[in-house]
This record gives C-alpha cells, structure tokens and sequence, in this order.
C-alpha cells in the first residue's frame, strides 16, 4: 500500500512539474528603421512588467523569454523615439517593432 501511495505521489508530481515548463513563450524579430526599414543594430528591448530585457544583435534580431500574459516590450535606441508595444502572449510569437527617429533639436545659441 505504501508503495502505491508513493507511485501515485510521483506520477502527479511529475505531471505538475512536467505542464508548470511552460509558463514563459518566446518574443523575438527585428527592431528597424521606420524610414529606411535598416535594421538597428544594439537597440534596447525591456518588458515593463517583468524588468527583463535584451538587446539586439549585429542583424538587429532579438529574442526574449516572457510570461504568458499580457506584456508590454518598450524599445529604445539612441536618437530615436522609445516605442511601447502591448502584445497578448499565449504562444511564441515574432514581432517586428519599428522605431522613428527622434525630435531634431535646434541649435544652442
């Protein structure tokens, strides 16, 4: 009897820790130019919700891990308009996020 308890012990322990894997999805794309549509090389991705973040490759790509929720991923790079996106996240998805140059500042006299 004791033997049965503990088998059955195992088998719901391991269905719970087998189905709790898979509570994050992956986000990932490519951060572009919104003018030129030229990738971004080193733009800064950071879920608001978690403090997670990433930055973009030498192609521009990114990819990061994000709970299955409701998230927003702001996007910045330098000289550029920080972009907020609100995304539903129930599977992987791939989002390309374009981001507009920044106001042009005058002259300093």
């Amino acid at each position: 009897m004791k033997a049965q308890s503990i088998i059955i012990f195992l088998i719901l322990f391991m269905n719970s820790f087998l189905f709790g894997q898979n509570e994050t999805v992956t986000v990932s794309g490519y951060i572009k130019d919104e003018a030129s549509s030229e990738t971004m090389i080193g733009a800064t991705i950071f879920i608001l919700e978690t403090g997670d973040g990433a930055i973009s490759n030498e192609y521009g790509f990114y990819s990061i891990r994000v709970p299955k929720d409701s998230v927003t991923i702001s996007v910045s790079y330098t000289g550029y308009e920080t972009k907020d996106v609100r995304i539903k996240t129930d599977v992987d998805i791939v989002l390309d996020i374009e981001i507009s140059y920044g106001e042009t500042l005058q002259e300093v006299v």
